[in-house]
């Protein structure tokens, strides 16, 4: 049996649209027998590498190529590269959570021990892709489609609220736990030793935070909370999960920054950073389990 699509056609497709992203495309598509990244994009001083597959008609040549294109990705591991990718056909997205539950716990292992490491869907026909976590899968439920446009986590007004009332949540217990408390009920700033901050907080599927540009130029430090993946509890956000607190100065938020792609009127004024280059910091705290009980 063939591709459907090739590497290739991945390749061909993710180019043009990185760039259009602002990336700098370091390398030229290579040659047959050349080894290295199938692409190395770099942006704002960070740079990825990124592995791409086609999408076989045979599932055992499917999963073998999946798999060596894994070892490839974290072969790239370095000081000289930030985050590393597997971009394949939106195609192996219908059996992403069939392959997360069939290895389980040494699933979720893998993606806390690389937590650089991203899977990004592709639409080959279409153009664009959906970056997430490795961590992203298993999921509950059906899979959103791939968007024609790169996505940064869009919602729809059901998961908008759930998200608002989670992250309003969540950024409340931080605040306890760090013995103060959210300023207003409209925003989740507080003051930390005399300075003013905010409070980001992202369950563990989440691929990115948001910041708006006119809070950081207001606040002096931003506080992520990273949410925990635990086998043991529900996947619902709000179920009360250990929560890593990673202290980010706006200079570091800035530095990483991407606009976000949402469609909602404001969407050009809020910026986005990955929840991986987060989790690549060192956590100055942590927020227990169970701390909504």
């Amino acid at each position: 049996m063939a591709n459907r699509y090739s590497g290739d056609d991945v390749e061909r497709m993710l180019r043009p649209v990185l760039k259009k992203e602002g990336y700098v495309l370091e390398n030229p598509p290579r040659r047959r027998g050349e080894t290295g990244a199938d692409i190395l994009a770099r942006k704002e001083g960070q740079r990825t590498a990124i592995e791409c597959i086609g999408y076989n008609e045979n599932p055992p040549l499917r999963s073998k190529q999946f798999y060596e294109s894994f070892f490839r990705a974290i072969s790239r591991i370095g000081p000289k590269v930030h985050k590393y990718a597997i971009a394949l056909p939106k195609d192996f997205g219908r059996g992403m959570n069939q392959r997360a539950r069939q290895y389980g716990e040494s699933w979720r292992r893998i993606g806390e021990a690389f937590p650089e490491l991203e899977i990004w869907l592709v639409d080959c026909e279409e153009g664009g892709y959906e970056p997430h976590p490795w961590n992203y899968w298993p999921q509950k439920g059906k899979k959103k489609p791939v968007r024609r446009e790169p996505s940064s986590g869009g919602q729809n007004a059901e998961t908008g609220r759930a998200g608002a009332n989670y992250g309003r949540k969540c950024a409340e217990g931080v605040a306890a736990h760090l013995g103060t408390k959210l300023l207003s009920g409209k925003s989740n700033e507080v003051r930390l030793g005399g300075k003013l901050g905010v409070i980001k907080c992202a369950h563990h599927r989440t691929p990115q935070i948001g910041v708006s540009l006119a809070m950081l130029e207001r606040v002096s430090l931003i506080i992520a909370a990273m949410e925990e993946p635990s086998a043991e509890r529900s996947a619902k956000p709000s179920c009360g999960r250990r929560h890593k607190l990673y202290r980010l100065s706006p200079k570091w938020y800035r530095q990483r920054m991407t606009p976000s792609r949402s469609s909602n009127a404001s969407a050009s004024k809020v910026m986005m950073v990955s929840c991986s280059e987060i989790r690549r910091s060192k956590p100055f705290d942590a927020l227990p389990e169970g701390w909504d009980t």
